[in-house]
C-alpha cells in the first residue's frame, strides 16, 4: 500500500506513520476481526505493550510501580485507575461466578447454619432480650424458614420496611433459594464497597504520612496499586472455586487462601517502606494501625452491603 499523501482525518499533508496534527495512525482500515479485537484490548488496557511491564513491577517489586509514577515514568505503564478497574473486574467476575456455584453455596450455607445454631443456643441459655435491636434477629426456636421468621431493624424505617417486604416475598421461594439470592445480591455490592474504600484509605495514608509532602492524589495512586495487587494475589482462590472445576480444586483454593492473605499483608508492609522511606519500626507501627482502621471501615462497608442487599434484593 502506498503511503498516504494526506491524513484522512484532518487532511494534513504527508502525515507519515502518525499525523503530526491530530495524531491518527496512518494504516489500512481494512482489517481482520482478530486484529480489530486485539486493537480494542490494547487500546483499553495496553495488553500488548504495557501490561507485562506493569505486572512485573506490580507483582515482583512492592511499591516500585508507585515510585515510577512519582518519578514521572508514566507512559510505559497502565494508568493506575485503569489497572484497578481491570484487576477488580476480573476478580469480582470470577468471585461472583464461583460463589454462585451450588457447591460453594451449600458450603457457605452450612457454615451460616452452624453460626445461627450456635447463636440460637447461646440465646436459649440466657434470658432472651426482646428489647430494641439493630440488624436481623433469627428466632431462638427452630424454624424451617428463617427468611420468613426473621425480625429486621435497619434503623431507617423505609429501609426496614423495604427489607421486610423483600424477605416476605422471598420466603415463598424456600429458605435455600431465598438465602442464595440474598447472598448473591450482597456479593454484587462488594465492588461498590471497595470503590468507596479507596479514597478513605488514601486519606488515611495522607494523615499517617503527611510529612512526606505528597499530594492526596499521590496517596490515592498508591492505594490503587495496593488494591490492584491484592486482587491479583487473591485471584487463585475464586479461580480454583469455579463450578467447572472438581471439588479438589475448591479445597485447594481454601488451603491457599490463608497464605495468599499473608502474602498481601507482607507486600503492603514492604510497599509502605519503599514508597514512604521511613524506618522499619515506624512503618510497622503505622502499618498495624492502618490495618485496624481499614478493617473497621471495611466491616462497616460489608454491613452496608448486606443492608442494601436486604433492601434491594
Amino acid at each position: 500500500m502506498c503511503p498516504a499523501t494526506f491524513c484522512p482525518n484532518c487532511y494534513h499533508p504527508d502525515p507519515g506513520e502518525f499525523c503530526p496534527r491530530c495524531g491518527q495512525e496512518q494504516k489500512d482500515q481494512r482489517t481482520t476481526l482478530r486484529a480489530l479485537f486485539t486493537e480494542f484490548i490494547d487500546e483499553q488496557f495496553g495488553v500488548n505493550r504495557r501490561l507485562p511491564r506493569t505486572l512485573h513491577r506490580l507483582l515482583l517489586h512492592p511499591g516500585s510501580l508507585t515510585n515510577e509514577y512519582f518519578d514521572g515514568r508514566i507512559r510505559q505503564y497502565i494508568p493506575p485507575l485503569r489497572l484497578y478497574l481491570l484487576t477488580s473486574l476480573v476478580f469480582f467476575a470470577l468471585f461472583l461466578i464461583s460463589q454462585s456455584s451450588p457447591a460453594t453455596f451449600y458450603r457457605e450455607a452450612e457454615t451460616a447454619r452452624e453460626q445461627i445454631a450456635e447463636d440460637q443456643a447461646h440465646r436459649a441459655r440466657a434470658p432472651e432480650q426482646r428489647g430494641a435491636f439493630v440488624g436481623i434477629r433469627i428466632p431462638v426456636e427452630n424454624s424451617d424458614n428463617w427468611v420468613r421468621d426473621a425480625e429486621v431493624n435497619l434503623i431507617y424505617p423505609p429501609l426496614t420496611r423495604a427489607a421486610q417486604r423483600n424477605l416476605e416475598r422471598l420466603s415463598v421461594l424456600g429458605q435455600e433459594e431465598a438465602t442464595r439470592r440474598i447472598m448473591h445480591t450482597a456479593l454484587a455490592q462488594m465492588p461498590k464497597v471497595f470503590f468507596v474504600l479507596l479514597p478513605i484509605y488514601a486519606f488515611l495514608l495522607y494523615l499517617f504520612f503527611h510529612r512526606q509532602r505528597k499530594y492526596y492524589v499521590e496517596h490515592f495512586v498508591f492505594a490503587l496499586h495496593l488494591h490492584s495487587f491484592a486482587f491479583l494475589a487473591l485471584l487463585p482462590a475464586p479461580l480454583l472455586d469455579l463450578p467447572v472445576l472438581p471439588a479438589a480444586a475448591a479445597q485447594a483454593g481454601d488451603i491457599i487462601s490463608g497464605p495468599l492473605a499473608l502474602l498481601v499483608f507482607a507486600y503492603v508492609l514492604i510497599a509502605l517502606k519503599r514508597v514512604y522511606r521511613q524506618g522499619w519500626i515506624v512503618t510497622s507501627i503505622k502499618y498495624v494501625v492502618l490495618w485496624v482502621l481499614y478493617m473497621a471501615v471495611f466491616t462497616a462497608g460489608v454491613i452496608v452491603a448486606a443492608v442494601l442487599a436486604l433492601a434491594t434484593v
